[in-house]
């Protein structure tokens, strides 16, 4: 070999050796920070998010960069979806609505995000896997705003220039890969070096098969917490409900169901009135709106229902809405 050829070859070797040192300590320096996510150990769930800065987001990229198929095609074959935000899923993620499917022999899905996503993450992904459901419940305190989180952002078009966008593409697929990797790594690595898995970052699971967080909860007893009767700090706003309705009937659209089988509700919260907001956007949309009247219900945060609250409020929500499912899924 020609000395100038033996020489690139040596180049090439020493820039790739030096891009997977570079890789491997990143994951390295990385794994020691998100370590400190506590491990779930229920099977059928992956981690969603994390309050360690190093992991933050993961279920926006698991569903739409399809990094989960698992979650995808349950997704992707329920019947019923649940759509909102993370008070729909402390709301909706109960014993009570899973005893309702089960029960019912109907495969339903929870595709409520944090970071306050709405509609338009939801359509992404309506549209990206043609997700056809029969029966459809909107957790809408509010949801139809156009309003698009950071995690969303990163993927969804429309974001930086053309020159600029493969590269926080190439980023965030990067960022969201790590993620699936640490997923499958730490259960080993806790099991072989329990002192590494301090636990000390708050988690959130999600499981694969309907959606709902694993919520831990055992801080939060049933006699704790903020009641929702009462003044509310904050009221949703009229002014935007013209432009909230345009955006319900776009993503009505993306559907294509019946009106009859679409609902509206609002989870309960200590802080936010949302119950007026939601019958007057029922009225702009033709849209049934289930807002179940129950006394004593209580958040963990003024915003998000505690554990027994509830349990109660979304099996009332499930018994309002009994009869309209039967028709739009079993055609009864």
């Amino acid at each position: 070999m020609p000395p100038g050829s033996r020489l690139v070859g040596y180049l090439a070797v020493f820039a790739a050796s030096a891009i997977l040192c570079g890789f491997a300590f990143r994951f390295i320096d990385w794994s020691a920070d998100v370590l400190g996510c506590t491990l779930n150990r229920t099977p059928g769930a992956f981690l969603a998010y994390c309050t360690s800065e190093q992991y933050g987001d993961y279920e926006h990229g698991a569903y739409y960069l399809d990094l989960e198929p698992r979650a995808v095609e349950a997704m992707r074959r329920a019947q019923v979806l649940i759509f909102g935000n993370s008070r729909a899923q402390f709301g909706f993620s109960t014993d009570a609505v899973r005893r309702y499917f089960s029960g019912r022999g109907v495969s339903f899905y929870l595709l409520g995000f944090g970071y306050s996503d709405g509609d338009t993450f939801a359509a992404a992904l309506i549209r990206k896997y043609r997700l056809h459901p029969r029966f459809v419940i909107v957790d809408t305190n509010p949801f139809f705003t156009g309003f698009v989180s950071v995690p969303a952002k990163a993927m969804l078009p429309g974001g930086p220039s053309w020159w600029g966008r493969p590269i926080d593409w190439a980023k965030d697929w990067w960022g969201y890969l790590t993620k699936k990797a640490f997923n499958s790594l730490q259960p080993l690595v806790c099991r072989a070096r329990p002192s590494l898995c301090t636990g000390i970052s708050t988690t959130f699971y999600r499981s694969f098969d309907s959606g709902f967080w694993l919520l831990n909860m055992s801080g939060f007893p049933d006699d704790a917490g903020y009641p929702v009767n009462g003044r509310k700090l904050v009221t949703l706003s009229g002014r935007s409900l013209p432009t909230d309705a345009a955006n319900a009937n776009h993503f009505l659209d993306l559907l294509r169901l019946p009106r009859e089988c679409v609902v509206l509700t609002a989870a309960p919260s200590t802080a936010l009135d949302a119950e007026p907001y939601v019958k007057e956007l029922g009225n702009l949309t033709g849209l049934r709106v289930v807002l179940p009247e129950l006394q004593d219900l209580k958040t963990i945060d003024a915003s998000h229902l505690a554990p027994s609250s509830a349990q109660r409020w979304s099996a009332a929500v499930m018994q309002e809405i009994d009869p309209l499912l039967a028709r739009c899924v079993f055609g009864a």
